[in-house]
């Protein structure tokens, strides 16, 4: 009975600004659960900077007040998680549409030595795809990123990839590819040096343009 009455009297003290030090002193000797003491220090820090007004307030009040913030704040947070999870979802499932209607498979890589003395100055790693029309209609073009990885699946380099095609339904074509090199780049070097039988594709579509002008796009 004791806790109880030592627990309710605490609460039952009114606050001001000018107070509200000395009740916080007052508070952590009190037999206020942890709990409670966390409250009041969290509303106390939002006091001192200006956010809360105590004037007038019991202890009780004041922790009755940041209990219901923090429940708010939560729910703000559990809000923002669920719509999160949801526009990616939303995300996935429109980007695993247009890897359906269009398939892409990396045939091979090499690299290519800039020859001087012919006016080529540019090094450049190499690389063929091949694209599979799995929808109904003709496809012309499409814009994403390639994102090629390692065997564990970890990102060596991307770019965003646009390239014009003319693929009929249910057809395939051979894509001849180049991304110019730079030794400075430790991602290129990087992919240069890895072996095409150590490279996975990640094909990230963002949109398909078919034929007749309509077109698939992710959903953001």
């Amino acid at each position: 009975m004791a806790l109880l009455s030592g627990c309710s009297g605490i609460k039952g003290s009114q606050v001001t600004t000018e107070t509200l030090d000395q009740v916080a002193v007052q508070v952590h000797q009190s037999n206020l659960s942890d709990a409670d003491k966390s409250a009041f220090d969290e509303i106390k820090a939002r006091a001192d900077n200006g956010e809360y007004d105590v004037t007038g307030k019991t202890v009780g009040q004041l922790i009755s007040d940041q209990e219901a913030y923090d429940a708010d704040q939560q729910a703000q947070h559990d809000k923002a998680v669920a719509l999160a999870a949801q526009i990616k979802q939303q995300h996935d499932a429109s980007v695993r549409s247009l890897r359906d209607a269009l398939t892409v498979a990396l045939i091979s890589k090499g690299f290519h030595n800039a020859d001087i003395m012919s006016g080529d100055y540019q090094d450049a790693i190499t690389f063929e795809l091949a694209f599979r029309n799995n929808s109904n209609k003709a496809i012309r073009a499409t814009k994403g990123t390639l994102d090629f990885r390692n065997l564990l699946g970890d990102s060596i380099y991307s770019a965003a990839f646009e390239p014009e095609l003319s693929i009929a339904p249910g057809h395939s074509v051979l894509f001849d590819g180049s991304i110019d090199f730079s030794p400075y780049d430790s991602s290129l070097v990087a992919l240069r040096d890895a072996s095409f039988a150590s490279i996975r594709l990640d094909w990230e579509p963002n949109v398909i343009l078919f034929g007749d002008g309509s077109k698939m796009m992710v959903s953001n």
